[in-house]
């Protein structure tokens, strides 16, 4: 709010001095902004007054409004701001939040340092068509695949949909963006002899709850943590049926946790055949 103090000079004019305070700069400074206000000298007393309260309202919105319009942020300090919204409001699953972060370093040095409010299409477009070059993957030589880069222009995305509603930008220029097509990966799948195999092996040699593990993976199509998040009470030993609830899942942050199924659909129901019924009725 802005503070008015009168003012006298030698020759017995009066003057208004309005302040308007900002909020205090990184280093604690207090920003004050200053105006005087020298009314007509046909004024009475009052009535300069009142012309000095509404300067002043007039003066504290416009140092409001260009201090809004001054403030800019760069890219990088407003998606670790995002991310840690994200996580501290739990909007998004863990596994999720992990591999935005995975995003970071490439992400940070094509866009880091640009204010949101300048970040440009062709930027934007030039950083995705990068992502395939040949030596961006170290693993495999190769550029990064059509998923992943649209993994990362979902992350910038929606750093960007956050500057919009915070009114650092008025726009958000990935809508057109394309990625590059990339030859699909081919799956390296056990053959039917290969599984029949595998499980007889397992049969033979491994202990109840590996051969439980397993025949799931198998004959119910189950996820890796779908089948280790489940728990006893999800059989029904009448109705032969697993209820699919949760996930266990690793991450170097939080270590073992439990999560919901990666989606809405994931939370299904199951038939057990009578054989696995009475393995899991071993354990």
């Amino acid at each position: 709010m802005a503070t008015i103090q009168k003012r006298m000079n030698k020759s017995g004019k009066a003057s208004y001095l309005i302040k308007v305070s900002l909020g205090y700069d990184d280093f604690g400074k207090q920003n004050i902004k200053s105006f005087t206000y020298k009314p007509e000298s046909d004024m009475s007393e009052r009535q300069a007054f009142k012309e000095a309260q509404k300067q002043a309202i007039l003066f504290e919105e416009k140092c409001k409004s260009l201090e809004l319009n001054n403030k800019r942020v760069k890219f990088l300090y407003l998606a670790d701001e995002w991310l840690d919204l994200i996580e501290n409001t739990n909007e998004m699953k863990q596994a999720t939040l992990t591999r935005m972060k995975k995003l970071k370093d490439r992400t940070y040095k094509a866009l880091g340092d640009i204010y949101v409010d300048k970040i440009t299409y062709r930027q934007i477009q030039a950083f995705i068509i990068s992502l395939s070059k040949d030596g961006v993957n170290q693993t495999t030589g190769k550029g990064l695949s059509q998923k992943t880069q649209k993994h990362y222009l979902t992350f910038i995305s929606d750093v960007l949909k956050y500057a919009v509603k915070c009114g650092y930008t008025t726009t958000n220029p990935c809508k057109d963006i394309t990625t590059v097509k990339t030859a699909p990966k081919e799956k390296d799948i056990y053959s039917l002899e290969e599984l029949q195999t595998i499980l007889k092996k397992i049969d033979e040699k491994a202990s109840t709850d590996y051969k439980v593990f397993f025949n799931l993976l198998a004959y119910c199509g189950l996820r890796r943590g779908e089948a280790l998040g489940l728990e006893y009470k999800d059989i029904d030993f009448k109705n032969n049926t697993v209820s699919i609830l949760r996930t266990s899942n690793y991450s170097v942050e939080k270590g073992v946790y439990t999560d919901t199924p990666k989606t809405k659909s994931s939370c299904r129901q199951l038939q057990l055949q009578p054989f696995m019924i009475d393995l899991i009725k071993n354990l």
